[in-house]
């Protein structure tokens, strides 16, 4: 996995249009079958290099992906600035 300087969270539809345009730090697995455990793992590279993570959806998370990510990112003591999440 490429490390850039931040890393990007959102519902998966919204990281696939983003991932068209522009270089961003997403798991998105054309190829690979997605596991709880590749995500954690994606998600636990970041925290241990304290980078930032870009929120680029808007809505109600609840029941996602999505929302079991950013308990995780706000458990390592992560807080929301705008739509950044940053370690404090």
């Amino acid at each position: 996995m490429t490390t850039l300087a931040h890393k990007t969270l959102g519902r998966l539809d919204d990281l696939r249009r983003l991932r068209e345009r522009s270089a961003h730090d997403m798991l998105v697995l054309p190829n690979v079958r997605w596991t709880r455990d590749l995500n954690r793992s994606w998600i636990e590279e970041g925290l241990r290099h304290y980078q930032p993570f870009l929120l680029i959806s808007e809505g109600d998370f609840r029941g996602t992906v999505l929302e079991w990510e950013l308990r995780l990112v706000r458990a390592a003591g992560y807080r929301r600035q705008g739509r950044w999440w940053r370690p404090q």
